[in-house]
């Protein structure tokens, strides 16, 4: 990789790429967050959050997302500001472990943690809120089968690819299709 981020010197446990492959994003030792851009002369920059950082993503605007367990769901601007997103609706003891928007920027996927529990949700995205910021509504539960969710990704429009289980100690991918309701198990 050009720059910064073909470098031996830093590890990543977890990484972005911009939708334009022009930026890169990943999580080093103790949860620290690192951005930089894909580019010949360009820095690995840490961004200065407080708790260590996990599941980065990028948007289809370029903005990146990511969960601290400090401030809970963020998103860092290109021009490297950082704001928290406030996701209404969720339950007081509810806690985001992963956020990943979709491609058209209208709905994000999130992986909640609730008790011993991680469940798949989706909601709405509501740009611009009356403050100028992004906010997140309405989630609700995409399907009842699964019994604990690791990952998710958006694989089409309407569909979203999971790594989870249905039954505990088995983790397998499943396509879970949002305008039918339906979860198809892919195979471990």
């Amino acid at each position: 990789m050009p720059g910064a981020a073909g470098d031996a010197g830093r590890t990543f446990t977890r990484i972005a790429v911009s939708l334009d492959s022009a930026r890169l994003a990943g999580v080093g030792g103790k949860g620290r967050l690192w951005t930089t851009r894909l580019e010949v002369g360009s820095t690995l920059d840490p961004v200065p959050l407080e708790g260590p950082v996990s599941n980065p993503v990028f948007d289809h605007n370029g903005e990146l997302w990511a969960v601290d367990p400090v401030d809970g769901l963020i998103q860092l601007a290109d021009d490297g500001a950082v704001n928290q997103v406030p996701i209404s609706g969720l339950p007081v003891d509810a806690s985001v472990r992963m956020a990943v928007p979709s491609r058209d920027g209208t709905r994000v996927a999130l992986i909640v943690t609730r008790g011993a529990r991680n469940s798949l949700l989706v909601a709405r995205i509501v740009r611009p809120t009356p403050s100028g910021d992004v906010d997140i509504s309405a989630p609700i539960r995409v399907e009842s089968s699964l019994d604990d969710v690791l990952d998710v990704s958006w694989s089409g429009a309407d569909t979203l690819a999971v790594l989870g289980s249905e039954q505990p100690g088995s983790i397998e991918a499943f396509e879970v299709d949002l305008g039918r309701g339906a979860v198809t198990a892919l195979g471990a």
